[in-house]
């Protein structure tokens, strides 16, 4: 840079004075340069990775406002993120993630894939995250008066060229040619008459009432798990049905914070659960002690038409199978985006939710029957 330059640019005003950027992946490489350049630049710095020692190193280097250590590629983890900020951002950067570069001889496909897939298993919650946020909402005013956009007048300004002006041609002669009028066609003309609506609508076949609700269904996102246990089918269901304090040890999407029981019975209850700014109220419905019904009656994501069920049968051999089927039905445009992730990158992390939730029933039930 030469010296006129770098006085212009010290003397100018920092652009991003008084902003707030998160860089998620600012740890190192070029999210870590971006962040420099955004403090440069007068911001304050969000920073997001996995490795809390280079995020520490970077934030001290730094001086950001705060660090957040975890897996980008975790929508919970991901909106969580962005529900615990302290305070609005004006930008947010990702540059999480590796590409993979391979000769086509030696390309491992599946490897390609999981590279290909981890921009959309970031983006999608990411946008998720930041209108669950509020973000897209925001409407703040100029920092300064030199930041308002100007307004045009509709003044001609005037040419300090007497030569510009003599050659300048006199639209005052210039004819403007017009396209002929063209008659205006009347309501009635426009319309088709009352007959012809009358006859097409006797044609029509008489409308089926479950039509519109099997493709309703047929548009929804249904995923199927399958596990094996050694918990009974009671043990299973007093699990599912504790909704005490710890719950989220069990079920890692139903954090504490979230959990509100309105009403409770020896079968049924009504109960607001959710996590990572995703909330959901279900009525439980546990009369059948081998089928157990989870119906959305309310959420800021999910639609009436959303929900969960748990079907065990009791094996010969005394364990237990547990078929569990989870319906999402997105209501808004968070919801949409959201459902999207869970029908393709988003189900194997359901898939290792399902399995940890298996796991910790086993634990418990092994301690319960050891107590007793």
């Amino acid at each position: 840079m030469s010296t006129a330059a770098a006085a212009s640019s010290a003397s100018r005003e920092p652009m991003l004075r008084g902003q707030t950027v998160v860089v998620i992946g600012g740890s190192a490489g070029i999210g870590l340069e971006t962040a420099r350049c955004a403090r440069a630049e007068g911001a304050g710095v969000i920073l997001a990775g996995r490795n809390t020692a280079t995020l520490q190193q970077a934030a001290s280097e730094l001086g950001a406002l705060s660090t957040a250590a975890f897996d980008a590629n975790d929508p919970v983890a991901l909106a969580g993120f962005f529900e615990h900020l302290p305070g609005p951002v004006d930008h947010v950067m990702v540059t999480a993630g590796r590409p993979y570069y391979a000769r086509l001889a030696d390309m491992d496909f599946e490897q390609a894939r999981r590279a290909l897939t981890a921009s959309a298993m970031v983006d999608t919650p990411l946008s998720a995250s930041l209108l669950g946020a509020g973000l897209d909402e925001r409407r703040r005013a100029p920092h300064h008066a030199a930041d308002r956009p100007r307004r045009r007048t509709g003044r001609r300004r005037r040419s300090c060229s007497a030569h510009h002006d003599q050659h300048r041609p006199d639209r005052r002669n210039i004819r403007r040619r017009r396209r002929p009028a063209t008659p205006r066609r009347t309501l009635t003309q426009a319309s088709s008459p009352p007959t012809t609506l009358t006859s097409a609508a006797t044609q029509m076949p008489p409308a089926d009432p479950g039509t519109a609700s099997r493709r309703m269904k047929e548009k929804m996102t249904t995923i199927k798990l399958h596990a094996n246990t050694s918990a009974t089918p009671e043990q299973f269901i007093a699990a599912l049905t504790d909704f005490g304090p710890g719950r989220a040890e069990l079920f890692g999407n139903s954090a504490d914070r979230y959990l509100q029981v309105h009403d409770r019975g020896k079968t049924q209850a009504d109960v607001t659960e959710g996590s990572g700014g995703v909330w959901e109220r279900l009525h439980y419905d546990w009369s059948n002690p081998t089928h157990v019904v989870l119906t959305t009656t309310d959420s800021n994501a999910w639609g009436r038409n959303s929900g969960h069920t748990y079907d065990f049968t009791v094996n010969q051999d005394g364990t237990t199978t547990v078929d569990y089927i989870a319906v999402r039905e997105g209501k808004n445009l968070r919801g949409r985006l959201l459902e999207v992730v869970v029908a393709t990158v988003g189900k194997s992390v359901l898939v290792k939710a399902f399995r940890n939730s298996v796991k910790a029933i086993e634990a418990r039930a092994e301690s319960h029957n050891r107590a007793g």
